[in-house]
């Protein structure tokens, strides 16, 4: 993205960590010691996710070092995008934290990769269980003007670039949601739903001995070198298109299901507040959204990329949302007027990103329009809505162009040499 978050740093003869944001009415000034190992949430106290996050990188940076003492850190904080948007700004806090603290305590010679994901996925996981380390993996190798290709265990597969004359555009659906949803019917019935689907699948190839050893749909596929048409196949004789009832999916595996989804973090939970399930519509959505990315990138990758074939990437950006509303089930009713709302305006294809059931739309639509799209997106979606916009009153914060960017690094303004 072009938007960033920057964060002005220097050492410190005291030994303090003082962070300030130029949002000082919602982040006041706070001052920690600058010992990594130290709790900085007395008991009955809670501080903003904010000063969790940067503390979160500052001690996945220092935890596996050994120094006697941390040098004192001043830090000024800047964004100019939304926060919990769909758009990685918490683990953007975390990696500033993380390469800073390195910085300063001069171990940022060489960096090792490997051990930055390691870390920093450790540190954010006990903020965010849901965290996959998606984030980290383009702080560290993002190039600019390239999308890169990542799998769902966060490694690359490759690039993606978009035709020279078109963009994204980003735009915060401004839609509440993440406290108000029960992930026990949301997010993490999704995996139980996903789980149970590859166990049905599983048991039709009589494979149940390996339960223990396969997790994931994409896993299963690998296993058995099928195409993405071969696993829509697969399923189609497999599951029927309904809802299933705890105890007929039971009854199936021949089993308790706690002990098919046990490895899932508030399986228990999901059990509890749902009586039926839906393996065979979460599945087919995977499967398809597999077969469009690929298409997506095939086109993306021609020498010549006509318009015909610059409609065709919108129309599955466009499927995609489709079936991420009606197959997965993660979007909303404001979402999908919104997306209806880009096509009208010219967008060739728009869809939902992020967590799901709100965060934000990427929308695919020539540079020549680009800036005229946003304008109208600004009147038409915030304007006459009167929306309380609860993250910012700063519409250009919650829709803008965008291209893709380089990766993370350190300015010294002395020398103006980037660090990465």
């Amino acid at each position: 993205l072009e938007k960033d978050i920057v964060i002005a740093f220097s050492g410190s003869k005291q030994q303090d960590l003082i962070i300030n944001h130029e949002n000082s009415t919602k982040f006041p000034t706070k001052r920690f010691s600058a010992n990594p190992w130290q709790k900085i949430e007395s008991e009955g106290e809670n501080i903003p996710m904010f000063y969790k996050l940067f503390f979160a990188g500052y001690k996945a940076a220092l935890a596996s070092v050994d120094l006697k003492t941390y040098v004192g850190i001043k830090i000024l904080v800047s964004s100019n995008f939304a926060y919990e948007a769909g758009l990685g700004s918490s683990s953007a806090i975390i990696a500033g934290a993380y390469f800073i603290a390195l910085f300063v305590n001069k171990l940022s010679q060489k960096i090792n990769k490997q051990l930055y994901f390691d870390s920093v996925l450790r540190y954010e996981k006990i903020l965010d269980d849901q965290a996959r380390g998606i984030e980290h993996i383009l702080y560290v190798n993002a190039q600019k003007g390239v999308g890169l290709v990542l799998s769902p265990n966060a490694t690359i597969n490759g690039i993606c670039k978009l035709p020279k004359d078109y963009q994204f555009v980003v735009i915060h659906t401004a839609v509440p949601k993440s406290t108000v949803l029960a992930r026990s019917t949301h997010s993490d019935k999704r995996k139980v739903e996903c789980r149970l689907a590859l166990c049905l699948l599983m048991q039709k190839l009589e494979m149940t001995s390996s339960f223990d050893k396969i997790f994931t749909l994409k896993e299963l596929q690998k296993t058995m070198d099928y195409s993405n048409d071969d696993m829509i196949t697969l399923l189609h004789d497999t599951l029927e298109r309904k809802p299933y009832k705890k105890e007929d999916l039971a009854a199936i595996l021949e089993g308790e299901l706690n002990s098919y989804i046990k490895h899932i973090p508030f399986s228990e939970r999901v059990l509890e507040d749902n009586s039926e399930f839906l393996p065979y519509e979460r599945a087919l959505h995977v499967f398809q959204e597999a077969k469009r990315q690929d298409e997506f990138i095939q086109i993306c990758s021609k020498n010549q990329v006509e318009e015909a074939d610059v409609r065709r990437l919108g129309e599955l950006m466009s499927e995609g949302h489709r079936s991420s509303s009606e197959l997965f089930d993660y979007s909303n009713p404001t979402v999908n007027k919104l997306v209806e709302l880009c096509q009208q305006l010219g967008a060739f294809g728009a869809r939902i990103t992020g967590k799901g059931w709100g965060d934000c739309l990427l929308v695919l639509i020539s540079n020549a329009k680009a800036s005229k799209f946003v304008e109208h997106i600004q009147k038409e979606y915030y304007g006459p809505q009167e929306k309380q916009l609860f993250i910012t009153d700063d519409l250009n914060v919650l829709a803008f162009n965008s291209i893709a960017s380089g990766s993370s690094a350190i300015l010294d303004p002395q020398y103006e040499i980037w660090y990465v």
